[in-house]
């Protein structure tokens, strides 16, 4: 579940860094398009959270954890091939939506595993996992030089997208929660 954590705050998330660039070079538009962009993940987030919560406590979460991490990786690795504004948009909110629930059932799972005494230390190294993304903006930045935007954001996303296939491949214990 760290590394699940972890991951995408290396590989998947610093793509939210260069959205200013995929709204002015690959959509021709400027700022108001790059606030729909990321206000798309964030309304799809939120309608996965309420869905979530609808569900209300839901069996088998670590299958579910790792199908939605692996939906979100393919939509945003399909955004960096998307030049259609409109599309990108509907894009960004199905992947929030994914997000969300990803995001929630890792962190439910985290913490419902740790030790009460442990809780402290097991949260302090969860958000480290967090704080992995300026690491991780200077890969993409770099893979983004040398590759262009969407080669360069597409090969992180994919880096990403192997990890957690190998966390749903190789973990047991995440697949049995």
């Amino acid at each position: 579940l760290l590394i699940a954590n972890g991951l995408p705050s290396i590989f998947e998330y610093p793509y939210i860094n260069f959205m200013p660039i995929f709204a002015e070079e690959i959509f021709g538009r400027g700022a108001e398009a790059y606030g729909l962009l990321v206000s798309m993940l964030a309304v799809g987030s939120i309608l996965g959270l309420m869905g979530l919560a609808w569900m209300g406590d839901i069996r088998r979460k670590g299958p579910i954890l790792l199908a939605a991490f692996l939906i979100y990786l393919v939509l945003v690795l399909t955004f960096t091939r998307i030049d259609i504004f409109y599309v990108a948009l509907a894009t960004l909110a199905t992947a929030g939506l994914f997000h969300g629930l990803a995001t929630t059932l890792n962190n439910t799972l985290f913490q419902s595993n740790l030790r009460p005494e442990m809780r402290g230390r097991g949260m302090a190294a969860f958000q480290m996992g967090s704080g992995l993304m300026p690491l991780g903006a200077l890969s993409m930045g770099f893979l983004v030089t040398h590759f262009g935007i969407q080669n360069g954001v597409a090969i992180s996303q994919f880096i990403c997208l192997c990890g957690i296939a190998a966390i749903a491949i190789f973990g047991k214990s995440v697949r049995r929660s």
